[in-house]
């Protein structure tokens, strides 16, 4: 597992004692007020942010829209007041302790300026912009006016003036029906009296008096004149109650136009009166809102000015700022994952060795031989080397009877219980072109993946000897010293004993 390192901030000792004891005693107290400034610069930051991501997501659940208000609070404020602060206090440093050396230190300071500029002024803009809001939002944006009471005055109003010419309505009706009844029986007396005297006549024309017929029809003639006479009378009558009636709805529709203009002067007036103090109110709001957040965009500057004061302070008392590395313990979580990991491997290769390795044979073919070199092997013809690891290649020294095209066969046993048994397990023969079997010298090599032909002697003089079990170690490296990993364990083992 990598080492962990660590940046330590450190500050030297004070060059300049007398300024360091002068002016120390309030350095703590700019530090303080500028960490203090930036975490309300924080706040309110937060709320302007809250307010445009809430309103950027209206109709999505509220189990994503507040988690991801919250996210983006946390990012936002951390990058420009942690950000903002760290790029301040490397800016000053640079221009107090003027390190414009080269264009390296200069280049890098307008990137830092800039970030400074840029942090700071969206310190600026978003904690103004929550403060108003904040402030602004207190007071109620829309008028509202509550117009029951005059909309129940005038609903009595109303009905009063409805109830009074109702009542003229009435007793106009009452004396119109009485009128007009009276008028009819009168009419119709005379009408009956006159009725009378014509069926007399009538009679009496029957009965064969001449002049009868003659006072019949003179009678006929005066009643069918009562009769019109009556039928104007009733219309009269009838128009009069009509025309009264008439103007006693006129009346009443005037005065109830008056009513209701009335009515709508006193809802005006009430509204101007309402919107004359939400106004004034308004007022006072707008002017402590920008009041605050002008107040708030004074301290975030005042910020910045703390930082350059403790900054200016390290200056002039010659305490420069430098930086050692702390290796860390390795952490937890690195340790965890890693110990998974080998878990899980091993029981992988476990697994796969127990299901599909249990017994494989390996061959070689010899190709011609080379002018210098003893033999040459060529690789297995199927490339297992994933399941069974390096000892593939692990074939130093071949009979001397070996011909060209000879196949040669290794077989291993790799069952469990076998894995840890020593080279007489493995089985190994040579078949020459007349089908007798010849035992074969093979020994065990360190793991390589490749033959490297290179670093095989010349002759064979110039084998080297294993220090363990002094067998010749052919298709070795130079500097090996082993013929086999249960030498090179026995050879640790004896020297491990003999301390």
């Amino acid at each position: 597992m990598e080492n962990r390192l660590k940046l330590r901030e450190t500050i030297s000792k004070a060059t300049d004692i007398n300024l360091r004891n002068l002016f120390y005693a309030g350095i703590p107290a700019f530090d303080f007020t500028g960490k203090a400034i930036q975490a309300a610069s924080a706040i309110t930051q937060s709320i302007t942010i809250w307010i445009v991501t809430q309103e950027s997501m209206k109709g999505i659940s509220s189990y994503i829209s507040v988690p991801a208000s919250i996210l983006a609070i946390l990012l936002i404020c951390a990058i420009i007041e942690v950000g903002g602060r760290t790029l301040a206090k490397t800016t000053f440093r640079q221009i107090f302790w003027q390190r414009f050396d080269n264009r390296w230190y200069n280049g890098l300071g307008a990137v830092y300026g800039l970030g400074v500029l840029f942090l700071f002024g969206m310190s600026y803009y978003l904690s103004t912009r929550g403060t108003h809001r904040v402030i602004d939002d207190s007071v109620i944006e829309a008028v509202v006016f509550d117009d029951s009471d005059l909309v129940a005055g005038n609903a009595v109003l109303t009905a009063s003036i409805n109830t009074k010419y109702d009542k003229q309505i009435s007793t106009l009706t009452t004396a119109y029906t009485s009128s007009y009844r009276a008028k009819s029986l009168e009419f119709d007396s005379k009408i009956a009296a006159i009725q009378t005297k014509i069926d007399l006549h009538q009679r009496n024309a029957t009965n064969g008096i001449k002049w009868a017929k003659s006072h019949k029809d003179k009678q006929t003639g005066i009643r069918d004149n009562i009769i019109i006479q009556k039928q104007q009378a009733l219309n009269e009558l009838t128009t009069d109650h009509n025309n009264q009636i008439a103007g006693i709805e006129a009346n009443r529709a005037t005065e109830l136009k008056e009513a209701g203009v009335s009515h709508q002067q006193r809802v005006n007036e009430h509204k101007a009166a309402l919107i004359t103090n939400h106004s004034k109110k308004r007022e006072q709001v707008e002017f402590w809102a920008w009041l605050a957040s002008g107040g708030i965009g004074v301290l975030i500057i005042a910020s910045l000015f703390c930082i350059g004061v403790v900054e200016f302070f390290r200056r002039g008392a010659g305490q420069q700022i430098g930086y050692e590395e702390t290796e860390l313990p390795p952490s937890l979580a690195g340790i965890i994952f890693k110990g998974l990991g080998n878990r899980l491997f091993n029981q992988s290769y476990r697994l796969v060795k127990k299901i599909y390795v249990q017994r494989k044979d390996f061959e070689f073919e010899f190709l011609e031989q080379a002018p210098s070199l003893p033999y040459q092997v060529t690789k297995p013809k199927k490339d297992l080397r994933k399941l069974f690891g390096g000892d593939l290649y692990d074939f130093t020294e071949f009979s001397k009877n070996s011909t060209n095209n000879t196949r040669v066969t290794k077989t291993k046993d790799l069952s469990d219980e076998k894995q840890n048994n020593n080279r007489k397990d493995w089985t190994d023969s040579e078949t020459t072109a007349k089908g007798q079997e010849t035992p074969l010298n093979l020994e065990i090599a360190d793991e390589s993946e490749n033959l490297d032909l290179s670093k095989i002697p010349k002759d064979s003089t110039d084998k080297l000897k294993c220090i363990e079990c002094n067998i010749d170690l052919v298709f070795q490296r130079n500097d090996s010293k082993f013929c086999s990993a249960k030498c090179r364990n026995r050879f640790n083992y004896k020297k491990k004993k003999s301390k």
